[in-house]
Parts: C-alpha cells; sequence; structure tokens
C-alpha cells in the first residue's frame, strides 16, 4: 500500500475514534441529565404536600424550582424565536439567491448580445472590405470566411 493511502487511513481511524469518544461522551452526559431530571422529581414530589405551598426540596436543579421554571419557559420562548427567525431569515436568503440567478442570467443574456452585436458589426466590416461577394465572420478570435 502507499503511504499516501496509509496516512489517509491512519486520519480516517483516528477521526473515527475521536467521533467515538464524542458520542460516549454525549450518551454519558445525557444519562447523567435523565438521572438528575428523575432524583429531582422524585425529590420534588416527596416535599409536596397537599395542605402546604409546594416547597421544592431539589432546588439545586434549575428546571425544579419556580424560578427555573421561568428560565426554562423564558428559554423555550427564546428558542422558538430563534427558531422563527432562523427561518425569516432562511426565506430571505431564499429570496436573495433567486435574485442573484435572475440577474447572473440577465448578466449573461446582456453578454451575448453584446457579443453579438460586436460579431455582427465586424462581419459587416469585413463583409465590406471583402469584393467579390465574400463574407467572413469573427467567433470567438477566429475569422471565419463564407464564400
Amino acid at each position: 500500500m502507499p503511504t499516501s493511502h496509509c496516512a489517509l487511513l491512519a486520519e480516517y481511524d483516528s477521526r473515527l475514534t475521536a467521533d467515538h469518544f464524542l458520542l460516549t461522551n454525549r450518551e454519558r452526559d445525557m444519562k447523567a441529565l435523565n438521572k438528575r431530571i428523575k432524583v429531582s422529581l422524585y425529590l420534588s414530589l416527596l416535599s409536596y404536600h397537599p395542605r402546604l405551598p409546594h416547597l421544592n426540596q431539589a432546588n439545586h436543579f434549575e428546571h425544579q424550582t419556580a424560578e427555573g421554571a421561568s428560565m426554562s419557559e423564558a428559554r423555550s420562548g427564546e428558542y422558538s424565536s430563534l427558531c422563527e427567525k432562523r427561518r425569516k431569515l432562511g426565506r430571505e436568503i431564499g429570496v436573495l439567491e433567486a435574485k442573484i440567478k435572475k440577474v447572473t442570467a440577465e448578466m449573461k443574456g446582456a453578454k451575448q448580445k453584446a457579443k453579438r452585436a460586436r460579431v455582427a458589426t465586424q462581419a459587416k466590416e469585413v463583409g465590406e472590405g471583402v469584393k467579390g461577394g465574400v463574407l467572413g465572420k469573427v467567433v470567438g478570435k477566429l475569422k471565419v470566411w463564407l464564400t
């Protein structure tokens, strides 16, 4: 195997290993978060008494406190507003891309028209200069003579 292939395989293997470790770290974080939520929910249910105001013993878990609930609601509101902004920007980008394509097509058309006009004027000049009804035409950088 050539050394370049070996180097590519080694790099690919190292990337796969790094991705694997990232995934396992994320899985571990998700399991820990799920465990925290379950413990927090359990503690909040234990601390609930129907005749007393609801006191949350697990107030160190942000998502279970009253302040944490309002913060999570605010975050979900922020998230939805960010999603809406993203959709709006996506639409604007789509409109701008369509305009750019349209202008590019118009510019290409104008360029072709100018090229044809230039070729036609050059052909007329060449045709006028040649006697005996021979017509010349410039195609690209070549002069083509029609007899």
